[in-house]
């Protein structure tokens, strides 16, 4: 049988075929079906053995537990959520949440092990055994009798991937980020969409359209890394596919199923993340690229400062098993004159002169799609936050090697001398990983301080890059509350984002810790508004603040004594923590907790969108004004005292999609002759560009004025509520408040 299909690069391969010839002679007698049969205790022995290595490989990501802030965050969503009453609305996720299967996995993991080390360490084994899995299935489709060998030589690579994840951050398992999700999504869907089209079945396009579906919603570098380059290979084989009607009806429909599941998705994310995490960002920019860009080279840098030789091996691996594979690329495009009748199927594709291995084919264009789309993409769309960009490259790697695997194992099938020797060197990589992993173990567990305790309850606390400083103190301050909550009740504690957490799972002493930024606004990403918005449910009383004395301390955040200090309300007791370079601020009284209330908490509202049917009051104080002074909490201005202008402005808000009102509160004893009024205001916003949403006058002796409903369908930024005065007689406003009437 046999599929049609013709590539742009056509010419090229018909130069490079001249010098390749005895390549593609090997590659094209082992088109025949084979399978190396079981015989003989090496080859019987070697695929578990592989299996065996992957397993020992990914326990060995259990040296690299850091108990920080991102990693603890599942366990922080699940306690709360099952232990707490906690809400999923209320909780706001990354842009890359990995719902499937990190976060599935991890609910999983919360009821069998009651220990988040231990938990993260069966989240990560599960995830790289179904990663191997991914891979095997994709390595069947596009060869689908695979030798055991072939296989073995897969788990080989996948272990030594294990092995330099464990001491490198540019590229890692053990995280709860997208690249793992999309790397395995990847696979399964290209798997699917090969299934589909070399064979047809309702069930393989309705699979590879729930996967699409399920990747877009768990994070958009799904986007990039599948969606739109299977697209662009799609729309390109059934657009050359000739007159094989039916493979280019199946290219089509497993085409359109991508895009179809795809804008399935975009519908259904509202509903999934309630809380939008790039809401307020910055749309696409040259200074947004430019950072990006910067970023990607950086992780360059990384990867060469931190390279050792475990690293040159896998990268040589990888340079090698791209050259291996793309000098197989004449025997998997050949050029010569169609004669005879045409046959259907994808294991030899015709298209007038150029016949194809289509499973092979499709793939590696794919592999070049998704590579150029991810890094152009991301670039573009200013992705690369941070200089372990790299790792967003996994599925494209994780191609490279599969690809290279099968065109070997095309060249070994039914012949046994070449296989024997391909399963002697699959041995020989298999002890010598084992040997290193074994290594890398034995110089742990020898460590002067190591304990396996220690490991599992605080982790080993790598920190690198972007979290700051190499140790975080957690434990160190954890101790220091526990000596403090002997003498004072410590309940709700704020401190910044890298401490807040991972403080909170080490001590006992406190009921729980909320995270904020140098201006104690609340940090809303990756955590819960619940304990801020349901008071009375949770018990929350903030009374303490946990600041560093020095900046080697505190980390990436400058979240230090003397600045925090200035901005605190009177009446707390400064305790030093003789452990670690930390600051407790404690607050026997409620100071703390109505200024964070009230002055705070409103600011982080509005940054991130109003929570569903909530709202938010601000004190005029709080608002820039060009008229007028500050008296008490309100803004004030007499007639007197100049000309009219812009009373109070701000805050510069950003509003989800959804219903809302806006309010004022002022007051005016005197006016313009006649009763008129004293001003004006107004509830204004950035829609695709600048718009007014209500308007309308402040009469003399008014003591509020609302909005009616207004709706936001697209979201809001810049939003403000501002009140202007005319210069006539006097105007004070005490406070403005945005609600949202609607929720999802």
């Amino acid at each position: 049988m046999s599929v049609r299909a013709k590539f742009l690069t056509a010419p090229c391969f018909s130069v490079c075929s001249t010098f390749f010839g005895n390549v593609i002679e090997l590659v094209e007698m082992g088109r025949e079906n084979h399978r190396i049969a079981s015989g003989g205790a090496a080859t019987r022995i070697l695929l578990p053995a592989a299996w065996l290595l992957v397993l020992m490989t990914a326990l060995l990501n259990g040296f690299r537990l850091s108990l920080h802030s991102d990693m603890l965050f599942q366990a922080d969503l699940f306690q709360d959520l099952f232990d707490l009453g906690g809400a999923w609305s209320h909780w706001r996720f990354t842009p890359a949440p990995a719902y499937v299967p990190d976060t599935a996995l991890n609910a999983l993991a919360y009821f069998l092990l009651a220990k988040p080390g231990d938990r993260i360490l069966l989240v990560t084994i599960l995830q790289i055994l179904i990663l191997a899995g991914s891979a095997i299935f994709l390595a069947r489709q596009i060869m689908p009798d695979v030798s055991k060998v072939g296989i073995a030589l897969l788990l080989i690579v996948l272990s030594l991937t294990n092995l330099v994840a464990v001491d490198h951050g540019w590229f890692y398992h053990i995280h709860n980020n997208v690249h793992v999700p999309t790397t395995i999504f990847g696979l399964l869907c290209l798997g699917a969409f090969l299934r589909f089209i070399d064979r047809g079945g309702v069930v393989w396009l309705l699979g590879l359209g729930l996967g699409v579906v399920v990747a877009v919603l768990s994070g958009s570098l799904f986007i990039l890394a599948f969606v739109v380059p299977m697209s662009l290979v799609g729309l390109m084989t059934a657009a050359l596919a000739g007159r094989d009607a039916r493979t280019r009806n199946r290219v089509i429909l497993a085409t359109l199923m991508v895009l179809g599941a795809f804008a399935v998705a975009k519908g259904l994310e509202g509903y999934v993340t309630y809380n939008d995490p790039l809401l307020g960002r910055a749309s696409i920019s040259r200074v947004r690229m430019i950072a990006s860009l910067n970023k990607f080279l950086d992780s360059f840098e990384l990867l060469y400062r931190s390279a050792d030789a475990l690293v040159w091996i896998f990268l040589g691996s990888m340079a090698a098993a791209l050259l291996y594979s793309a000098a197989a690329l004449p025997g998997i495009v050949q050029f010569r004159r169609e004669t005879g009748a045409r046959t259907e199927g994808l294991s030899s594709l015709w298209i007038g002169m150029v016949e194809c291995d289509g499973r092979l084919a499709i793939a590696w264009a794919f592999l070049l799609a998704s590579g150029g789309v991810l890094v152009t993409g991301s670039i573009i769309s200013g992705g690369y936050a941070d200089e372990f960009g790299l790792r967003y490259l996994m599925l494209p790697g994780a191609l490279v090697f599969l690809l290279a695997l099968v065109v070997h194992d095309r060249w070994c099938a039914g012949r046994q001398t070449r296989s024997r020797w391909s399963g002697y060197a699959a041995g020989l990589c298999l002890v010598g990983l084992g040997a290193t992993g074994a290594a890398m173990a034995t110089t742990r567990i020898m460590a002067p301080d190591f304990s396996f305790s220690h490991l599992r309850d605080y982790g080993v606390v790598p920190i690198l890059g972007l979290q700051g400083d190499n140790r975080l103190y957690e434990w160190q301050i954890a101790a220091c509350l526990d000596d403090l909550g002997g003498k004072h009740k410590l309940r709700t504690g704020i401190s910044d984002y890298w401490h807040a957490r991972g403080v909170q799972y080490q001590t006992r002493s406190i009921d729980r810790m909320i995270a904020v930024q140098p201006d104690l606004r609340p940090f809303f990403w990756m955590s819960t508004v619940g304990p801020l918005i349901r008071q009375q449910h949770y018990g929350t009383h903030i009374n303490f603040v946990i600041t560093a004395r020095d900046s080697a301390a505190a980390g990436s955040i400058p979240f230090l004594a003397d600045n925090i200090e200035a901005q605190l309300p009177s009446g707390y007791e400064r305790h030093r923590c003789e452990q670690a370079a930390f600051d407790v601020f404690y607050y026997s009284g409620s100071e703390l907790h109505d200024f964070m209330m009230k002055r705070r908490v409103p600011q982080t509202k509005l940054e991130t969108g109003l929570w569903g049917e909530s709202a938010v009051a601000l004190v005029a104080a709080d608002l820039p004004g060009i008229v007028g002074h500050v008296q008490g909490d309100a803004r004030t201005v007499q007639g007197g005292d100049g000309q009219g202008g812009v009373l109070t402005f701000g805050p510069y808000a950003n509003l989800s999609p959804g219903k809302y009102v806006a309010c004022v509160d002022y007051q005016s004893s005197t006016g313009g002759s006649g009763g008129s009024g004293v001003g004006s205001w107004d509830f204004v916003g950035v829609v695709d560009g600048p718009q007014t949403f209500f308007q309308a006058p402040l009469k003399t002796g008014r003591q509020s004025a609302c909005s009616g409903e207004v709706s936001v369908l697209k979201g809001a930024k810049n939003v403000e509520v501002r009140t202007f005065f005319n210069g006539l007689g006097d105007l004070s406003v005490s406070g403005i408040a945005l609600k949202r009437i609607d929720s999802k």
